[in-house]
């Protein structure tokens, strides 16, 4: 058989199907459970590796997101989060980091995008308003972030 470009067909084809678009066409991953929550049946295509560690269970940062929205839309901040001024802390580049005031009220966001534990300072924090792991680590001032933490708190 010919080759092209040092494949021959049946090498090209193999090549093709480990890259196919089919790829992006597998089941949706939506917890750790069989077949990640996407059927209680097996999927017609094969399911891909890591659903059991990242998925969207509730503690993501997809939840995290929509309660964000939802701050924004039907809570006593939604005025700090339309209209409220807006504060950027860029010391650590691996935190999205900002603090959001309207009149008498602020609110910092806290975001870890690394997978590394990543150490912030926050001052005066009245109260924890979302946050997507179940605790809040201080050790010496500081709050610890776990790998993809994100928290809101009223400040």
């Amino acid at each position: 058989m010919p080759k092209k470009n040092n494949l021959n067909l049946k090498e090209a084809l193999r090549y093709i199907n480990l890259r196919s678009r089919d790829n992006a066409r597998t089941p949706f991953w939506w917890d750790n459970t069989l077949y990640a929550g996407f059927s209680t049946v097996k999927p017609w295509i094969k399911m891909t590796d890591g659903y059991k560690d990242i998925n969207t269970n509730n503690n993501k940062l997809l939840e995290f997101y929509k309660k964000c929205i939802n701050l924004r839309i039907k809570s006593e901040f939604n005025n700090v989060f339309t209209f409220g001024s807006i504060k950027f802390n860029r010391d650590n580049p691996y935190l999205f980091n900002f603090i959001r005031s309207y009149e008498n009220k602020s609110a910092q966001f806290v975001i870890n995008f690394s997978e590394e534990i990543q150490k912030v300072k926050i001052e005066n924090i009245n109260n924890i308003i979302l946050n997507t792991i179940d605790s809040l680590d201080i050790e010496d001032e500081l709050i610890i972030m776990k790998p993809f933490q994100g928290i809101v708190l009223s400040v």
